[in-house]
């Protein structure tokens, strides 16, 4: 029992004893210039370097690259290394680089450590081959332009007619009391709606005038209806909104020309609100008025009458007419020509080989 737990000591003690450093290459170097080797490390293993000045202050720089790689480690103006460790972290192909800047002589010695016993046999030793690269070079270039020419289908909205139709907006006569009538107010206020705007794929509408006329008692009605006479007889032979004078009015085509008659006037103010602002368009103290309007075309007409006449009341007629333009559009089909340039390239060339030698791992 006591010999069995003797070789389990002995056993643990051999495998606790570390593993002596293995000598990778151990050189005295002249060096004027720069001087490069290449060794193959395990993963896990150290590096252990040792290096220093026989002739020469420094060496100018000291580098260790991965090979095709990066950095690993780097040093400038170095006089001396004493056992400097590096681990390793990758098999891999090492390149140390050694710059003298100048005329040196210089002791250089590299150890690897084994991270495990079974990898002591890890071959460092390098080996070259030779491979062949295949490079093309073109000699002669030729490029032709082709046109490849295609037709897109595409919609467009085209205007099919426009139409003036005339809205009238109020025919009728209203009775406005005294100052003096006790059961009844001496203002009247009215309102009308102007017809709506429209935007449609297909449609669009929209109000391009309205016209008016006020007039009171007999005498009004008679002023406008010898104006009326006079626009029919004016425009007999012409097409004007349907033979409607307010509809001429409210175009520019008719202007009004006889005087005002003389008899009971009525106090009038007319005003479009819309949106919430109120815009006034006209107002006066008349026996029979006509006018336009082209800039207040949406919203809410109010038409408000006041009878300042102390004992009589008044009856008042009024006519408001709108013209409304009415656009009536269609789809139309057509076809945009597009066309792409194409580039067709004939290339002429030869291919070369070239040779070059690489580091290859020879490592179990």
């Amino acid at each position: 029992m006591l010999r069995i737990l003797l070789l389990l000591l002995l056993s643990t003690a051999l495998q606790a004893m570390p593993i002596e450093p293995i000598v990778v290459t151990e050189q005295t170097l002249q060096i004027n210039g720069e001087q490069r080797f290449f060794f193959a490390f395990e993963t896990g293993d150290e590096m252990v370097l040792d290096l220093s000045m026989l002739k020469g202050k420094f060496v100018k720089e000291f580098e260790i690259l991965v090979y095709k790689g990066s950095t690993k480690y780097q040093v400038l103006k170095i006089e001396t290394l004493k056992r400097k460790k590096i681990r390793v972290f990758e098999r891999a192909i090492y390149e140390f680089r050694i710059k003298s800047g100048g005329a040196k002589q210089i002791y250089f010695k590299i150890e690897r450590i084994p991270h495990s016993e079974a990898r002591i046999d890890f071959d460092t030793y390098v080996e070259w081959r030779t491979i062949t690269d295949t490079i093309r070079r073109n000699y002669s270039e030729k490029t032709t332009t082709v046109y490849d020419t295609s037709y897109v289908a595409k919609y467009r909205r085209v205007l099919q007619k426009t139409d003036l139709d005339v809205v009238e907006l109020a025919n009728q006569e209203e009775r406005v009391h005294a100052r003096t009538n006790l059961t009844n107010s001496n203002s009247n206020s009215l309102t009308f709606n102007l017809p709506p705007s429209i935007r449609k794929d297909l449609l669009e509408q929209e109000v391009v005038g309205w016209a008016y006329w006020i007039g009171v008692g007999q005498e009004g009605t008679e002023n406008y209806n010898k104006e009326l006479k006079r626009f029919l007889q004016m425009f007999a032979m012409k097409v004007v909104a349907k033979k409607n004078m307010l509809a001429g009015l409210a175009l520019g085509t008719y202007a009004v020309v006889l005087n005002p008659p003389k008899g009971e006037n009525i106090q009038y103010q007319l005003s479009v609100e819309h949106k919430g602002t109120v815009v006034k368009v006209a107002s006066g103290d008349v026996t029979s008025a006509f006018g336009r309007e082209t800039q207040a075309l949406g919203g809410r007409v109010q038409l408000d009458l006041t009878n300042d006449n102390i004992i009589n009341g008044l009856n008042v007629g009024f006519k408001i007419a709108a013209v409304v333009e009415r656009k009536i559009y269609r789809m139309e089909g057509y076809q945009v020509r597009k066309v792409r340039a194409l580039e067709l390239k004939d290339i002429k060339g030869r291919v070369l080989l070239r040779e070059r030698e690489v580091p290859v791992i020879n490592a179990w």
